[in-house]
């Protein structure tokens, strides 16, 4: 009965301890792409794309837009791509950065869901 009890408290309190490190903003180390390194190594931190320092959130559009340019320059800069990615017969120049770049996961991009097209070189 004892070593139950001690157990059960010893259980407790290393849930208690895994969820207050949770709580706190004990990070990991993330992973981000080759492009992005020169914000890392210049000392930015998370909220140079992500409101908070955690970075729990998407960066908004204007974000992403504020380093890339919008929509219709980054058409023009892959002009060469046959489609080119960044003009969607469905949605023209306005689809979300986000719907095909991640930048701590796999980048795919949202054409492919539908369409049978590949961008080797997508970031």
């Amino acid at each position: 009965m004892k070593k139950n009890i001690i157990i059960t408290a010893i259980s407790a309190l290393i849930i208690t301890a895994i969820v207050q490190l949770s709580l706190t903003g004990a990070e990991t180390k993330r992973e981000f792409k080759p492009q992005h390194e020169s914000l890392h190594e210049n000392g930015k931190s998370c909220t140079a794309c992500h409101e908070t320092e955690k970075g729990q959130y998407v960066p908004d559009y204007n974000v992403c837009i504020g380093c890339h340019g919008d929509g219709e320059d980054m058409a023009e800069a892959t002009s060469e791509l046959d489609p080119n990615p960044h003009i969607s017969n469905h949605y023209g120049t306005d689809v979300d950065c986000t719907a095909c770049h991640s930048e701590h996961g796999k980048s795919v991009a949202v054409c492919t869901r539908c369409h049978s097209f590949e961008y080797p070189g997508l970031k």
